[in-house]
């Protein structure tokens, strides 16, 4: 039904006449006319209305029907035509139908909310509105149609509180609902109940699925319960379930009933259950604490039968007789009138707690019993023997006697207690510290009397741990002295006091000596040993410092001479150069020997790096396998036959790239090492296996190894191993554990040096008296770079093109121009990275971009990386004079060349960047 636009709600009284007489001359069966549009509006108990919407944020009335105008309290017809804020709307009211005209306008569909009314007598009222836009309204005007819900509403709130109240009950009583269908034979739980069996929230299974996860113990008292239920009687049964989440054993509790078609057809079960496990659980330590105590506990009922008797009751008093259902005094007639009887007739009719003690002459034991009144009207009774007990007591005081004309005049401290750590015992001398009187301290335990908890706790745990081994035991403990005011140190010897005939331990006995001074004595000693060690640990690592720098000062004279002959060399073949120019023979001869000397300081730098392990690698392809069948034949020889050498291959091993002059000797640098800390023979293994990291352990294992595929070569012995205090220090340069003849400290150091430059790592596992691993963690040649393959691969043949060098040494610099101007390229000269990066910025064309690596300000790495960012994809070569700065980028960015560099290397490696750009 179309809803009446604005301009037909605000007609005249006589256009609507004339509209009226109009209408009923219509054609019948056609559209309402709005006459009878406005009837129903108006009749309608719905409140229904147009509106517009105003600048500023307010609304129009455009019409309200009489329901509405009832609602609001307003005369019929008082709103159209005026603002929602001449009518006095709050504005907060406003902004929320505002706000959902405008949502519907976006929408372009109607548009539902609640509206609370708050003005009413007796309570706020609920309106469910519906706004929608009217057709060719622009957005502007819209329709709304409400209902008076306010009574739904509250029965929705009480329905929702009962069922909230409902679900607390359940959760507060741990109970689920569920129900079965006679028709499906189909289970089906609730979330609750779903979670006590431990299925899923809302399953459904067959009753035969549920009863299979029934204990089979249990299995017959639940299909009995099910079947009672035909019958039309509730029932309830518990039973253990395995459930089937986490296999865990439950007591669960079901209460049930049937229901029934008019026909008396069983059509389904509905029901209860519960988890009752905890109360089981509960039940079943009652009745093994019951069953484990040694005391004897019956219960005996109003009319003096027992009901029930733990072992210790069956083996103490019974006999061997049954005794359950008898009454107590017909089984012990012995007992009527004494002091047992007494107290159990005064527990059982004044229902208050009693105890007493009796000598059972039948029995010929001294019994102690302590009776309290149950719910059902009955008794429980506590029965202890305490004949042993009453003896210990008698002997303790014998010991006590004998404890006291010794102690008296002893200055030692001399004490005893008993089990529970009462004192029995107590000599002048130990009360004298104690600062008590014996009054206050015999028949009490420590913490009793003890001023300081915490020393109260300490000889409390003492003499319990004492008491628990049985064995005497020697402790240190300080107490304070009351005579002092201040702690004194007191080693006590204390024995645990035994029961002669069973050898229980029934106490302790001690003495305690005070020790304060030669303790004090001990560690002033102690401090002047240990200052003594301090000095000479000093004295021994400025000793090492020395010895340091003069082997450093021998290495710096040593090379100082060999580049000195190398700089003489070339300072006078170059002055010969120069004086003799025009000779061209001897120019060339010069030159050579230049040549000369340069090699031989280059081949000087390579010793040095070698010897520090951080020069260049020269990588080839290594098997693990036949590497280490070599090497087990060189140390076989090498190592003597007190060392069996085991070789453990790991099949289908994949290659590595590797240096492998630098790998052998790592490896039997490491042999050797493990030989030697078998010096009465062993077993050295010599082990190849894959190792893989994942992204997950990256970082963890042997330092930060990156993720991929390792191969990892072990040398494990037999020997002494290695002591946990020196373990840290042994992979520092110069520390070794051997004679100062026999070892530079050197090994273990270089190893893991040529492992790290590798890309890989060493780790080392040691313990005494278990032997010494060393492995060496390589990757595999898929691992290696994409520069260091790079560096292998010929050079290609020569490319002229346009190079941009940059280097801060002049002389460097202009030869290296040369050189590559004699090799057919264009070169432009830069001395600094501002200077290259401004003729990249300038549009000058260069094919590649050769850098020197350490230059003041901004360094090769910057300057290639940031004309990258200018020229992406720009070739690029390093060069580098210094140790370690290839290993900066042997990631595979840009390939490097460690100077000095022949011109011919320079050239191919140029060449070699600029053809692929070329083809």
């Amino acid at each position: 039904m179309d809803v009446p636009g604005p301009q037909r709600l605000n007609q005249t009284s006589e256009s609507r006449t004339a509209e009226a007489a109009a209408d009923t001359q219509r054609t019948p069966g056609g559209p309402l006319s709005d006459q009878e549009l406005r009837f129903i509006f108006e009749a309608s108990p719905l409140l229904m209305g147009a509106v517009e919407l105003l600048p500023g944020g307010d609304l129009r009335h455009l019409y309200d029907n009489a329901a509405s105008n009832r609602f609001f309290g307003l005369p019929p017809g008082s709103t159209s035509g005026k603002s929602a804020r001449d009518l006095g709307v709050p504005e907060d009211a406003i902004a929320l139908w505002r706000a959902h005209y405008e949502a519907s306008a976006r929408r372009g569909h109607p548009v539902g909310f609640d509206y609370v009314h708050a003005p009413w007598p007796g309570g706020e009222r609920v309106l469910a509105v519906t706004v929608a836009p009217l057709p060719g309204g622009r957005g502007e005007r819209f329709s709304y149609v409400a209902e008076n819900v306010t009574e739904r509403r509250r029965t929705e709130a009480d329905l929702k509180r009962q069922e909230t109240r409902l679900e607390m009950a359940l959760d507060a009583a741990r109970m689920g609902d569920w129900s079965w269908d006679a028709s499906t034979n189909m289970v089906t739980l609730s979330p609750r109940a779903a979670t006590i069996f431990g299925m899923s929230s809302g399953a459904h299974l067959t009753w035969d699925e549920l009863a299979a996860f029934i204990e089979p113990e249990d299995q017959p008292a639940a299909l009995e319960a099910a079947r009672r239920a035909e019958s039309g009687e509730a029932y309830e049964v518990g039973y253990r379930l395995r459930r089937p989440s986490d296999s865990q054993l439950v007591w669960v509790g079901v209460r049930g009933r049937a229901l029934f078609d008019d026909r008396g057809r069983m059509i389904a079960r509905l029901g209860m259950v519960w988890d009752q496990t905890r109360l089981m659980t509960a039940e079943h330590q009652l009745r093994s604490a019951l069953e484990s105590t040694t005391d004897s506990i019956f219960v005996l009922s109003p009319d003096w039968r027992f009901t029930f008797l733990n072992r210790r009751a069956v083996a103490q008093i019974a006999e061997g007789r049954d005794l359950l259902g008898q009454v107590v005094w017909e089984a012990f007639p012995e007992a009527v009138g004494g002091p047992l009887w007494t107290a159990y007739q005064r527990c059982m009719t004044e229902r208050v707690e009693t105890q007493a003690d009796q000598f059972y002459e039948p029995l010929g034991r001294h019994f102690q019993a302590r009776a309290f009144p149950t719910e059902a009207g009955g008794i429980t009774v506590f029965f202890r023997d305490v004949t042993d007990e009453l003896a210990a007591a008698a002997r303790l005081a014998e010991v006590e006697g004998t404890l006291r004309t010794l102690g008296a005049a002893s200055p030692d401290l001399l004490f005893a207690k008993d089990r529970q750590g009462r004192m029995l015992y107590c000599n002048p001398a130990c009360l004298a510290v104690i600062g008590r009187s014996e009054a206050e301290v015999i028949g009490r335990v420590d913490s009793e009397w003890m001023p300081d908890p915490a020393e109260a706790e300490l000889l409390v745990r003492h003499d319990q741990e004492i008491m628990a081994a049985g064995v005497s035991r020697t402790v240190e403990e300080p107490v304070t002295d009351a005579r002092r005011g201040e702690v004194r140190i007191w080693q006590s010897i204390k024995t645990p006091l035994r029961d002669p005939r069973t050898g229980e331990v029934t106490g302790l006995v001690g003495v305690s000596r005070d020790i304060t001074d030669q303790r004090r004595a001990e560690q002033e000693l102690e401090s002047r040993i240990a200052a003594a060690i301090a000095e000479r640990e000093v004295a021994i690592s400025r000793l090492i410092q020395a010895e340091k720098l003069t082997a450093l000062g021998q290495l710096a004279g040593g090379i100082a001479h060999d580049v000195n002959n190398v700089m003489q060399a070339v300072l006078s073949a170059s002055a010969l150069i120069q004086r003799r120019a025009t000779d061209a023979d001897a120019v060339a001869r010069l030159a050579g020997m230049i040549a000369e000397a340069a090699q031989r300081g280059a081949s000087l730098t390579r010793k040095l790096l070698a010897f520090a392990r951080r020069g260049e690698l020269r990588v080839e392809r290594v098997e693990a396998g036949p590497l280490l069948e070599s090497l087990q034949e060189v140390l076989a020889h090498t190592l003597g036959s007190g060392v069996a050498i085991v070789l453990e291959v790991e099949p289908g091993l994949p290659p590595l790239l590797a240096d492998r002059g630098q790998l052998e000797a790592a490896l039997i640098n490491l042999a050797t090492n493990g030989s030697d800390a078998m010096p009465d023979g062993g077993r050295l293994t010599l082990r190849a296996e894959r190792w893989a990291i994942a992204e997950a352990d990256a970082g963890s294992e042997a330092g930060a190894l990156a993720p991929g595929d390792y191969v990892c070569f072990a040398v494990e012995d037999t020997g002494v191993g290695i002591d946990p205090d020196v373990l840290p220090r042994v992979l520092e340069p110069f520390f070794t554990t051997k004679p100062q003849d026999k070892g530079t400290g050197l090994g273990l150091p270089m190893a893991r040096s040529f492992a790290e430059q590798s890309g890989g790592a060493l780790t080392l596992d040691s313990a005494l008296g278990r032997g010494t691993c060393v492995r060496l963690l390589l990757p595999t040649g898929a691992a290696q770079s994409s520069a260091d393959v790079a560096g292998r691969a010929p050079g290609p043949a020569r490319v002229a093109g346009r190079v941009l060098i940059v280097d801060d040494e002049y002389l460097v610099r202009e030869v290296l121009a040369e050189q590559l101007q004699d090799a057919g390229f264009a070169v432009t000269q830069a001395e600094d990275g501002t200077t290259a990066l401004a003729l990249l910025r300038s549009g000058e064309a260069y094919d590649v971009l050769v850098s020197d690596r350490s230059m003041p300000g901004m360094d090769g790495l910057a300057l290639i990386r940031q004309a990258r960012a200018l020229r992406p994809g720009l070739p690029a070569l390093l060069l580098t004079g210094f140790a370690g700065e290839a290993d900066e980028v042997a990631a595979g960015e840009f390939p490097v060349l460690r100077k000095p560099v022949t011109a011919t290397a320079l050239a191919d490696r140029i060449a070699g960047l600029i053809a692929p750009r070329r083809d």
